[in-house]
């Protein structure tokens, strides 16, 4: 492990205080430094709650501390980019969540930032540090998949009723159900197939008519001949989340681990022959934290880059049609 990383984290509610503060408090290299809100006094409940030292009263006391290494912002996605740049012009390292940004030239800038300042910057996308897809991906980058065919990446979270507002309109999310959910899908096919040329999104809104879309499906065309797929839903639900990998030489489906929770794992060759396996349940924020620390160490790790969010944005810039 590297060292204790200090971490202070934007945004109090929602997945903030579900998951992401719990994940920090967990971290075998966190120090939880302290927390900022919306309001001081949510925000000190925050802290009590996660055991986090400070309470701050703004964004800009927050980045004054010299004990805050790193910053997690789990803000509203209008807010990433300008949070971002000020976080990493104060010297922190920055671990924005998903999706990086509003548009492709806001993730320009944080990128043209983070590296003016030689200060780490990543997106939460937690789902790569999911040992298993970390093993499938070893070995589709070695070839033993061969060249690549298509990667498929499903997943239908239905929400049993309508979010915060922000999430509803194109102003504040950029687009519901691709920044809620297929920007994680979006990832993995950037993950694997690399640079993509070529983009179609088809986006819908079935189940709430709202404007910035509650299903949607995205093909993508890229360098390597390879087929990106990505159906994504916060209307509809379905069994579970599911990652399929073919490549000339066989393939490799990852089912029900894109939270953590307990899945399967199968594979499988063009001679028939193939092996399941159960994967464990993991908590994939905690992972992700520990991650970011030790990339902050000068360690490898899969953490996506500042060209992968961007890209991520391209993509979600070409499906969404704005």
């Amino acid at each position: 492990m590297s060292k204790s990383i200090g971490w202070a984290i934007v945004g109090t509610s929602g997945w903030a205080d579900s998951t992401f503060g719990p994940a920090i408090a967990a971290a075998n290299n966190a120090d939880f430094v302290g927390a900022v809100g919306s309001e001081i006094t949510k925000t000190k409940a925050y802290t009590l709650k996660h055991g986090a030292r400070m309470a701050y009263s703004s964004l800009k006391e927050m980045l004054a501390d010299p004990e805050v290494d790193a910053v997690w912002i789990a803000t509203p996605n209008h807010m990433h980019a300008d949070m971002a740049i000020a976080a990493l012009e104060a010297g922190k390292h920055v671990l924005v969540e998903k999706p990086m940004a509003l548009t492709a030239a806001e993730a320009e800038r944080m990128k043209a930032v983070s590296r003016k300042v030689n200060r780490l910057l990543s997106i939460g996308y937690h789902i790569r540090q999911h040992p298993d897809h970390q093993e499938i991906h070893r070995r589709w980058t070695a070839g033993e998949f061969g060249d690549p065919v298509q990667v498929r990446a499903h997943l239908f979270f239905g929400y049993p009723e309508l979010p915060a507002q922000w999430r509803l309109q194109k102003e504040t999310s950029g687009n519901w159900v691709l920044g809620d959910v297929g920007t994680h899908l979006i990832d993995h096919l950037i993950w694997f197939l690399g640079t993509p040329t070529d983009t179609r999104g088809y986006v819908s809104s079935p189940r709430f008519q709202v404007e910035s879309g509650d299903h949607a499906v995205v093909v993508v065309q890229f360098e390597n001949g390879g087929l990106g797929i990505a159906e994504a839903s916060v209307g509809a639900t379905g069994k579970g989340p599911r990652f399929e990998f073919y490549g000339t030489k066989g393939f490799a489906i990852l089912d029900g681990t894109a939270f953590g929770e307990s899945g399967m794992v199968l594979t499988g060759d063009l001679a028939g022959g193939s092996q399941q396996t159960e994967t464990m349940e993991l908590n994939l924020y905690q992972a992700q934290a520990e991650a970011f620390g030790r990339a902050i160490a000068g360690e490898e790790t899969a953490l996506a880059t500042p060209d992968d969010g961007i890209q991520n944005m391209e993509i979600i810039e070409a499906a969404r049609g704005w």
